[in-house]
């Protein structure tokens, strides 16, 4: 895991103290506080902490172990049992708040930095799943297959929400997954394949991996669709979805503490703002983020925001271009046949362990065959390399995934740029053209001329002069991607801008059809 991090100054300061309050007892008579303390290192436990810093217990419960947060309820209901079976008395809130904030010291001062995850886990290049039964069973996946144990180096924590899995049936395969899009109802026939390479990604806790979003028209099964998918490797008892009113920063931060998979329901274009669209990229792109007292007393605490994303609605949602750069975007429809969702959900429990099984084996294959997809088309190399690497059980060509991501990248960039006055506008001044030169006063007024420029509808859609070179670097990925490129140069003290085509001439009903060529991403 590398190396721990160093314990904060107050913290070990905060242990000494602590720990001579605790043993500060009548010469007659224990204290309530150092009774307990003790009861808790008689038990067969393990104190530790996570890269937060944030306190656990792991603690060995007949034939298994459970790991708990020692702010959590679970923690506490451990210790309000142990010291009712040992004493026959009732534990006083202030004994259990001393007893706590010494053993969380404790856990940071003398245990062991952790390896604390929720639902899924990687230990030495082993991935491991937790099915969150009562039992605590883990599935222990490497490249020779998969297997159900109750032995995991990994600590994995569980919130009160998290639903367990079935026992994941090993004849699962292709078909099952198949047999899954059908009760989905996407548009494109490759739908169901992205889908399968979104959840493998759900495996990949140390990686980047897409937000997927699905839009649709009201009562198209968005809501249901994004339940199912969920549900097919982190279930949630009741809270399958957030919707909120109004979206933070920190909500999302919260939301990323408590769940692996966070589904986000009926998202509008207008709920995600700039600061929202960041705080997904930083999400799907495993990055940390600082929040002063978050879930702690300490000053500032760090979380680790790696997490499966899906967000469902009705408009296209991912506007912004590191957003929708990140995201892989579904058209669902509205269903010919109508099932309830009784007949749905029925027929997921029923299958749910083949459908399981299926992609266990597809991980198992990827690693495997890791190393033989050279895969370079995207932001998403690892994760689109982890699938690729799997596509014997998933019945496909070594590139054929690739391609299909490749493909709905640039879709969603032709689809970007139809709702961007902006980038259409270039793209009508082109058509036609092998390019176009012009100053960057000209460019803006050659682009309110277009017939298909609505002062009213698109106000502030066209960049002032002064802002022109800005938005060109914003909106320069999806240039790139509908194959248009462009450069700034200066000429007798004047700025110009050109626009070609990458491939030559060009016009814009050629740009409807996406394809593989002539598609350049930048690798990150």
């Amino acid at each position: 895991m590398g190396k721990p991090k160093e314990l904060p100054e107050e913290d070990k300061q905060l242990a000494k103290q602590a720990e001579k309050a605790l043993n500060n007892e009548n010469d007659t008579k224990k204290s309530a506080a150092t009774e307990l303390k003790n009861l808790v290192f008689e038990q067969p436990i393990e104190f530790g902490y996570n890269e937060e810093f944030r306190a656990f217990a792991r603690v060995l419960i007949k034939d298994h172990h459970e790991v708990y947060a020692l702010d959590s309820l679970q923690f506490h209901d451990y210790l309000f049992q142990l010291y009712d079976e040992k004493t026959k008395n009732v534990l006083p809130k202030l004994t259990y708040d001393s007893v706590n904030e010494y053993l969380a010291t404790y856990s940071r001062v003398h245990g062991q930095q952790q390896n604390v995850v929720m639902r899924v886990g990687i230990n030495q290049g082993k991935y491991y799943l937790d099915l969150c039964n009562d039992q605590w069973q883990v599935v222990e996946v490497t490249k020779d297959g998969w297997q159900i144990t109750k032995d995991s180096p990994v600590w994995f924590y569980r919130t009160n929400d998290m639903a367990a899995l079935p026992i994941p049936n090993h004849h699962g395969g292709n078909q099952n997954l198949l047999e899954l899009g059908s009760y989905l109802n996407f548009k494109s026939d490759n739908s169901l394949d992205l889908i399968t390479g979104w959840l493998m990604g759900s495996f990949l806790v140390n990686s980047s991996r897409p937000i997927l979003v699905i839009q649709g028209v009201a009562g198209a099964g968005k809501t249901t669709a994004s339940r199912l998918i969920r549900g097919v490797v982190d279930p949630a008892k009741q809270k399958h979805s957030i919707s909120r009113p109004k979206l933070t920063v920190d909500s999302l931060a919260i939301d990323a503490i408590h769940q692996h998979t966070l589904v986000y329901d009926n998202f509008s274009a207008g709920t995600i703002t700039a600061e929202i669209s960041d705080m997904l990229c930083t999400m799907a792109t495993n990055q940390s983020y600082s929040k002063r007292a978050l879930y702690t007393d300490s000053d500032e605490v760090l979380v680790k925001l790696g997490r499966s994303i899906i967000i469902n609605g009705i408009d296209d949602l991912a506007k912004r271009q590191d957003l929708l750069d990140r995201s892989i975007i579904l058209e669902i429809k509205a269903p010919k046949k109508r099932r309830t969702e009784e007949e749905i959900y029925h027929w997921f429990t029923e299958n749910h362990s083949l459908i399981l099984g299926a992609l266990l084996n597809a991980v198992v294959d990827s690693l495997k065959y890791a190393g033989q997809s050279n895969f370079t088309g995207g932001r998403m190399v690892d994760w689109c390399r982890f699938v690729e690497n799997a596509h014997r059980e998933l019945g496909a060509t070594p590139r054929y995934f690739g391609d299909i991501y490749v493909k709905n990248r640039h879709q969603a960039a032709i689809n970007s740029a139809d709702t961007n006055p902006f980038v259409s506008g270039i793209l009508e001044l082109l058509d036609g053209k092998k390019q176009w030169r012009g100053k960057k006063s000209e460019l803006v007024s050659e682009l309110k001329k277009l017939d298909s420029y609505d002062p009213y509808e698109n106000h502030g859609a066209i960049p002032k002069t002064n802002k022109v070179a800005e938005r060109l670097r914003r909106d320069q990925p999806i240039l790139k991607q509908v194959g248009i490129e462009y450069e700034e140069t200066k000429s007798k003290g004047n700025m110009y801008v050109t626009f070609k085509h990458r491939t030559g001439g060009s016009s814009m009903s050629t740009l409807s059809t996406p394809t593989t060529q002539n598609i350049d991403i930048s690798v990150s």
